[in-house]
């Protein structure tokens, strides 16, 4: 392979290259393993980075499509979505339970990122941005739950994870949740497959919240992260359709994962999870592994040699090679500088609860729910399998 072909297919892996499927249709037969790197061939040695460099430089170039990155003053680069202003977090999919516990699987372009990595905030001017962090999980939500209803809401930026101690039941508190940020729907409703039409008005949040306390529970579950919430036999045995139970298979690398997608039809400028059946084929990169370049440069990812050697060699410009107009132009707003922007007025969901009392009332029935008990205390509880997964998946990891 020559040095002009490995700088387009290099740009092609990394920028154009980044898929995604619908989640209700596609057919894909794969195998649940991760283990094979796909590595072998002779490579230079190259500087490595850290995890993070290389997560942020996935997160620029599969998000640029779908959004616009910015430096937000104490919080650094943060994506905001290209979305109506009334949209909002974990909203455009359905809930199914995995190995990680409950799991979002969303419909939307860029969610297998943004659902899985990272925390979301909301602005007073202009709505919700994502931060990025480096670990996966089903979900990063608080949960509250009561005889009637069920809600959940994006975690803000403070909820640092920490193996150690996780995310119980104490967020709202700790992290200032407040009503509007919760969505909340009916039992029954959680297991919808139009679970958005199911949503209650955020208007009627503070009754909700009064008739609810939390049960978040994020902890650490063989190598990986839990996203506990209500029990999921008590919420299938009140749901009025079953709970999907959900096979994850997770891809390393980047080339395999495009190549996949291609298989089944599907745009390589889309980035979802692919569903068929039960199993739910998701690109998890191990960021420990592509700090290695030499690795990520293997599986298809982008690098900053890779960059630099393109830019040296001139061995690729817009519109050149087999690169399609799209594919180009998705290279180029990748490639754009974050702005700059001041710093925002992040809300956190009290706004707008009159101060006449009832707001009051209702910051001290939260804090009562979970009295005495903070992070330093109490940490998030460890995994029951027996308790807290449904019996299929106990079998199995058996």
């Amino acid at each position: 392979m020559n040095i002009r072909i490995a700088v387009v297919l290099l740009t092609l892996f990394s920028c154009g290259g980044l898929v995604a499927a619908d989640t209700s249709s596609a057919s894909v037969n794969v195998s649940a393993s991760v283990n094979d790197d796909g590595l072998g061939l002779p490579f230079k040695v190259l500087k490595p980075s850290t995890p993070r460099e290389m997560a942020m430089l996935f997160f620029e170039e599969a998000l640029a499509p779908y959004g616009k990155w910015e430096e937000v003053p104490s919080l650094g680069a943060c994506w905001k979505p290209k979305v109506d202003a009334r949209w909002a977090p974990y909203t455009e999919g359905r809930w199914g339970f995995s190995e990680a516990g409950w799991t979002w699987l969303s419909d939307e372009d860029f969610g297998s990122i943004v659902f899985h990595y990272g925390r979301w905030f909301r602005t007073a001017a202009d709505g919700w941005r994502w931060v990025p962090g480096v670990d996966w999980a089903g979900a990063w939500v608080a949960w509250r739950y009561g005889t009637e209803h069920l809600g959940w809401a994006p975690l803000p930026p403070s909820a640092n994870w920490q193996p150690q101690v996780g995310i119980a039941a104490w967020a709202d508190r700790e992290y200032s949740i407040g009503p509007n940020l919760y969505r909340f729907c009916l039992i029954g409703d959680l297991t919808s497959p139009t679970l958005k039409e199911q949503l209650l008005p955020v208007s009627e949040n503070q009754d909700r919240v009064r008739r609810t306390v939390n049960t978040t529970n994020i902890a650490p579950f063989r190598g990986g992260i839990f996203c506990g919430g209500p029990a999921f036999d008590w919420i299938s045995a009140r749901s009025k359709g079953s709970i999907r139970m959900l096979d994850l298979v997770k891809e390393r690398g980047l080339a395999r994962y495009q190549n996949q997608m291609k298989a089944v039809g599907e745009s390589p400028t889309k980035f979802r999870g692919l569903l068929n059946g039960n199993q739910l084929y998701l690109l998890v990169p191990d960021w420990t592994i592509l700090a290695d370049t030499r690795k990520a440069d293997a599986l298809g990812y982008k690098t900053r040699e890779g960059i630099e050697e393109a830019k040296k060699q001139g061995e690729w410009k817009e519109g050149d090679g087999d690169l399609k107009a799209e594919e180009a132009a998705l290279i180029a707003a990748a490639a754009s500088k974050k702005r700059a922007v001041a710093k925002p007025m992040i809300l956190t969901g009290w706004e707008g609860i009159s101060d006449d009392g009832s707001r009051n009332s209702l910051q001290a029935k939260v804090a009562r729910e979970v009295s005495g008990l903070n992070p330093d205390n109490t940490p998030a509880k460890p995994v029951d399998p027996e308790n807290d997964l449904p019996k299929r998946a106990v079998s199995a990891l058996r």
